[in-house]
């Protein structure tokens, strides 16, 4: 008797749980911009959700930019990340530093030009690049874009990079 009251309970709890689901699927079904079943957790994914629209910049349009001095590059790191090494001419902004930084940077930060906020992966925490990026958006700059793990990515292709430590240059 125990037996078949527990799986009388089971069987319920089952089909309970199905019909939940199944109701579930079709109420997103129906709604005007469903949910998606299956989330993008990628950086670039989380850069695009919190940023509402792609801000997001690819290395080839980047080096387009650079090669024809028509972007300005910010770095989020921080400044001794900076120090050791950076994308030529690129200015430092760290993201933590903000509100007590942005004054002296801004006059370097023409409105004409596109404006490419990078950082590097997991030293920036979540998306760094994107608060900065947004931020710059806020304060009237209207091309703003990111370079996702801009420094890697940039080293990885091996463009012109400096460092404030030694004095060097790489150029490509």
């Amino acid at each position: 008797m125990n037996n078949d009251f527990f799986r009388n309970i089971i069987r319920q709890s089952s089909l309970f749980i199905l019909l939940s689901v199944i109701i579930a699927f079709c109420v997103n079904g129906l709604r005007s911009a469903p949910l998606p079943l299956i989330g993008n957790w990628s950086h670039e994914g989380r850069i695009i959700a919190k940023a509402g629209k792609n801000m997001i910049i690819p290395i080839e349009d980047v080096r387009k930019l650079f090669a024809d001095k028509k972007a300005v590059f910010i770095d989020a790191r921080s400044f001794e990340e900076f120090k050791a090494g950076h994308i030529q001419s690129a200015l430092n902004l760290p993201w933590n530093d903000f509100n007590n930084l942005f004054n002296s940077v801004a006059p370097e930060i023409p409105p004409d030009k596109t404006v490419i906020a990078y950082c590097d992966g997991e030293s920036c925490g979540t998306s760094k690049e994107l608060e900065l990026a947004l931020a710059l958006k806020d304060l009237g700059y209207s091309d703003v874009r990111v370079l996702v793990n801009g420094w890697s990515v940039w080293v990885h292709h091996k463009l012109p990079v400096e460092s404030v430590e030694t004095g060097w240059t790489f150029e490509k």
